[in-house]
C-alpha cells in the first residue's frame, strides 16, 4: 500500500496482519484518518513508513502485537494524534 499527497480514510489499517506474512505500507503527505486501530505486525511482519508531514489519526496503534509478530513504524515528519493507547 502506498499513498502520497493523498487523503485515506478507513476503519482500520493493517499492515502484516497474519502469521506468516510480510506487509509494506508507505504514506507521504496527506493525511491517513482512521476511526478504530492501526495495526502494524499484528500476527506477521509489517513495515509502515510515515513521512513528508503526513496528519495521521487513529484510536489505538499495535506495533508487534502479537506472538512472534515484528512490527516497525518509520515516522520521519508529520503529526500523528492517537486517542487511547499504542502497544
Amino acid at each position: 500500500f502506498s499513498a502520497t499527497n493523498a487523503s485515506v480514510s478507513a476503519e482500520s489499517l493493517f499492515v502484516g496482519r497474519n502469521a506468516g506474512v510480510s506487509g509494506v505500507a508507505t504514506v507521504s503527505g496527506g493525511t491517513l484518518a482512521l476511526s478504530a486501530d492501526l495495526h502494524t505486525g499484528a500476527d506477521g511482519t509489517g513495515t509502515l513508513t510515515l513521512s513528508d508531514g503526513v496528519r495521521v489519526t487513529s484510536d489505538i496503534a499495535n506495533v508487534g502485537f502479537g506472538s512472534g509478530a515484528e512490527g516497525v513504524i518509520h515516522f520521519t515528519s508529520g503529526t500523528w494524534s492517537n486517542t487511547r493507547a499504542v502497544f
